[in-house]
């Protein structure tokens, strides 16, 4: 009974993770007949002065941005819904609807955790540069360090505007749709999934978590991002609701985004894609300190009435 269990929820989980290339490659198909292929020099280029001569104007940056956001619905989207109406499973979209005070402090208390992390995770980037760990990872016989200049280079350059009419459009296309996609995809599907398959939450978290931070294509992060996705996999457990890791990966990429829309109008002189500050090892010491004990304390706080 054990065995036939297994096999039929590893095969569920093959079947959405065959599901999501099917879609990411109707997604693709459809981006290239509606705006040709904008990712051809991108691809080609070998190195930074390559990358320098591509002009990301107003309308080719419009373009590839709305090319992403094609094959990001197909595949994150509509990928995880069409699994969950055909499929036999049943997939709780149950979302909390909390009064106005206790929303506020759940926005307040998950942007506190978010800052956290995100010192924490400076200090995992600079880390992982030192033990040369992008490089060395696995052997890869690839330029890590130049694919995630690459990377960095493109979301630059397509969230680099004054406009604030682009800026929503970017906060939509990085903020709006990943949270909802990826977290309908990475916690709701996946980490299900893979909690039924292993019979242990902690582990379905880990892997999901390692699954989300490699799909992100950006090695030197992958630490970061594997602390993120934990944090995120741990807040759908506690809080039993998808609404809450969607909020809180919505808030995540928001505020980055938002920064770096301040950064363009000179508020704020604060360049996020250059990862050279070093941070006290005290200052460390203490965000891990107060992320253990928010993070460990979220379920007995989101419960707690008001």
């Amino acid at each position: 009974m054990y065995d036939k269990t297994f096999k039929n929820d590893f095969f569920d989980l093959s079947t959405f993770l065959g599901l999501l290339l099917i879609f990411n490659i109707i997604g693709s198909i459809l981006s290239l007949c509606l705006f040709g292929n904008l990712f051809s020099d991108l691809n080609h280029s070998k190195d930074i002065a390559q990358l320098n001569n591509i002009n990301f104007d107003s309308i080719y940056k419009l373009k590839l941005i709305t090319s992403l956001n094609i094959k990001s619905f197909f595949t994150f989207v509509l990928s995880p819904l069409f699994y969950i109406y055909f499929s036999k499973r049943n997939y709780s979209f149950k979302l909390a609807f909390f009064n106005y005070k206790k929303l506020i402090f759940i926005i307040l208390l998950i942007t506190i955790i978010l800052i956290l992390i995100g010192i924490i995770n400076i200090y995992l980037i600079n880390f992982a540069k030192k033990v040369s760990f992008a490089r060395n990872l696995y052997g890869l016989k690839i330029k890590a360090k130049f694919i995630d200049f690459k990377i960095n280079y493109i979301i630059k350059n397509l969230s680099n505007s004054t406009s604030f009419t682009h800026f929503l459009y970017v906060a939509f296309s990085c903020a709006f749709l990943p949270a909802i996609g990826e977290e309908l995809t990475f916690r709701l599907i996946i980490q299900n999934d893979l909690n039924k398959i292993l019979n242990n939450i902690h582990l379905a978290i880990l892997f999901t978590s390692i699954f989300f931070s490699i799909s992100h294509l950006q090695i030197s992060l992958i630490l970061p991002r594997i602390l993120i996705s934990l944090i995120l996999g741990y807040f759908y457990y506690w809080s039993k609701t998808i609404f809450i890791p969607i909020l809180a990966h919505f808030i995540n990429n928001f505020l980055f985004f938002s920064l770096v829309y301040l950064k363009n109008l000179k508020y704020i002189d604060l360049d996020l894609f250059e990862h050279n500050k070093q941070i006290p090892s005290f200052v460390i010491f203490i965000s891990l300190v107060f992320l253990f004990y928010l993070s460990s304390n979220f379920k007995k706080i989101i419960t707690n009435k008001f």
